[in-house]
């Protein structure tokens, strides 16, 4: 028996890296998860490790940026294990460090959507977490 027993956790980017590992240990301790990235091939890896720990996972694959698709994933995994307790906003991208007269309009727009309307549009549908 584990502390997280019955819950539900939905980990965004968790096809690889910090999510995968977070998605590992939340299943070891007792919570079914889902899975999201926007990489199918990590994401069913991440999949399987949270099953070889004895849980549920479903894959969702989404850029998280999109916010339509965003809403549709929380609303199908929600609809899918019928709650989800836990959301771990930790999609997002290493980013190409540069100096700041080096940074563009594309470069911002392309940070921002992810690291922040990602968030806030994945909270947003269910902001009950």
């Amino acid at each position: 028996m584990g502390y997280l027993d019955g819950r539900v956790a939905m980990i965004t980017g968790s096809g690889s890296g910090i999510g995968r590992a977070t998605a590992v240990i939340m299943a070891q301790r007792g919570a079914d998860i889902v899975i999201h990235d926007i990489n199918e091939a990590g994401a069913n890896e991440s999949a399987a490790l949270v099953r070889e720990a004895g849980r549920n996972a479903r894959v969702w694959i989404a850029d998280v940026s999109d916010v339509a698709a965003m809403k549709t994933v929380v609303n199908e995994a929600e609809t899918h294990f019928g709650h989800i307790d836990i959301l771990v906003n930790n999609a997002g991208i290493a980013g190409d460090r540069r100096p700041i007269e080096e940074v563009t309009e594309a470069f911002f727009d392309l940070e921002f959507s992810i690291h922040v309307k990602g968030t806030m549009f994945t909270t947003q549908p269910r902001a009950k977490f």
